[in-house]
């Protein structure tokens, strides 16, 4: 499945991802780089491709773009807010109705938290990214009230933090506020933004854990960019204060447990590639139509297409499986066959590389070109002929192999040539014409 979308006159691909469901009834999911948009319209359209390698494209779609959020801007979580994503080391930020941490939002039903309904995980380094903000000349405030529990013992060592991080290109981050230990109920919480004027940045709240000890985490609701200041006198640190971290003895010390200096921590960026990744996983274990077969026995099945199942009956004894499709490389494994038992044999097969065929058919008297020839693999009857253009130019893609590629034109003799496809391959060809008697007509005499 792939998002094509316009950009500056071309249109660009993104591949998508299975969030959910399977190769039958899924959900895909795909995002288009923020940089990428401009304020507008997006238009963008889906093409989708199953493993039988047919190919359906969607309409276009439009959707208006406005400019980021500003001063101004309001969200109470009530309905699913627009332009908040989460990303990171085990990422478990989720919007809706929290059953943890302080069972209620603030204001209405629900929030955004680290989890609704239990800890967040250990070694976690996860953002949740806001909108992007666009400011104007002038004091701007990021204000919100949130409810937290970070590892934080009596002996005034934290383990865990909160973090609000400010960025003007989403590649350098600056911390401005640090959140730890547990709040009094629900709390106010101000960020300083002014310094930004007439500024696009990106706010992200990220949440930090170590490798053991967790706690119910990090909610957040009633989100506002102001251009006023609450004046708060707040439990959480801002950048400009200072801080101790260090080693102590204590009665709630975890021994030998490292000391976390957040003042160094850094919030975790999706990884370049990792959608591709995740997709060529998937793509592995589609089922597919597929022979198995016994090679001892010369007995074969073929399998469901659907789900890729097959079942054979067969005397016991150990023998070797064969799985060979279309396109794949064959794979053999070795089973054993017990008396009223079943034995199972999994295969998972490999596409084969292909590589592209190209040339120019010419007129070996004149050297004209020659059009509307017609080029064919014999062995392989799944790839579709094709016909020289205008120049005589030609080209297939094939299965890297070993095949006869045959030529027929109308007033030629044909001819067949073996070629070896392994990646790209150039084969020309010179036919011979047909040679007739002045009138286009063989004339003879019987008598």
């Amino acid at each position: 499945v792939t998002l094509h979308y316009e950009q500056d006159g071309e249109t660009v691909e993104v591949t998508a991802n299975r969030i959910s469901g399977d190769y039958k009834s899924g959900e895909y999911k795909a995002t288009i780089p923020g940089d990428a948009i401009a304020e507008g319209s997006l238009t963008y359209y889906w093409t989708l491709n199953d493993f039988g390698n047919n190919e359906v494209q969607t309409d276009d779609y439009t959707v208006d773009v406005k400019p980021g959020i500003t001063v101004g801007y309001f969200e109470d979580f009530e309905t699913a807010p627009v332009g908040w994503t989460s990303y990171g080391d085990n990422d478990s930020w989720e919007w809706g109705v929290p059953e943890s941490g302080p069972e209620a939002a603030f204001s209405g039903e629900k929030v955004y938290a680290t989890n609704l309904s239990g800890d967040y995980a250990s070694s976690m380094n996860a953002s949740l990214l806001m909108p992007p903000v666009d400011l104007s000349d002038g004091n701007a405030y990021l204000q919100f009230k949130h409810w937290h529990d970070f590892e934080k013992y009596s002996s005034g060592f934290a383990y865990d933090f909160g973090y609000v991080y400010v960025s003007t290109d989403q590649e350098e981050w600056t911390q401005h506020l640090i959140v730890e230990g547990t709040s009094d109920g629900w709390e106010d919480a101000e960020v300083d933004l002014s310094e930004y004027s007439s500024e696009r940045i990106y706010i992200t709240f990220n949440a930090t854990s170590d490798s053991s000890v967790t706690r119910e985490g990090w909610y957040i609701d009633d989100v506002a960019i102001s251009d006023s200041s609450l004046n708060l006198t707040s439990k959480a640190i801002n950048k400009d204060q200072k801080r101790s971290v260090g080693m102590m003895a204590g009665l709630d010390m975890i021994p030998n447990k490292p000391a976390v200096n957040p003042a160094l921590s850094v919030p975790a960026m999706p990884e370049k590639g990792e959608a591709a990744a995740e997709k060529d996983a998937s793509l592995a274990q589609l089922p597919m139509a597929a022979k198995v077969s016994v090679l001892e026995s010369g007995r074969s099945v073929n399998t469901n297409p659907q789900d890729g199942s097959y079942a054979l009956m067969h005397a016991t004894g150990t023998f070797t499986l064969k799985a060979e499709a279309y396109g794949f490389e064959s794979a053999e494994q070795s089973v054993e066959v017990a008396a009223d038992e079943t034995s199972t044999a999994n295969f998972t097969l490999q596409e084969l590389p292909q590589g592209t065929i190209q040339g120019t058919v010419t007129d070996e008297a004149t050297g004209e070109p020659v059009e509307d020839a017609t080029l064919l693999l014999v062995e392989d009857a799944n790839v579709t002929p094709v016909q020289t253009d205008a120049d005589g130019n030609y080209q297939l893609t094939a299965y890297e192999g070993t095949y006869t590629l045959k030529i027929s034109a109308r007033g030629y003799h044909g001819q067949e040539a073996e070629v070896t496809v392994d990646g790209d391959v150039t084969v020309d060809f010179a036919l011979e014409p047909f040679y007739m008697v002045p009138g286009g007509e063989i004339g003879y005499d019987d008598g």
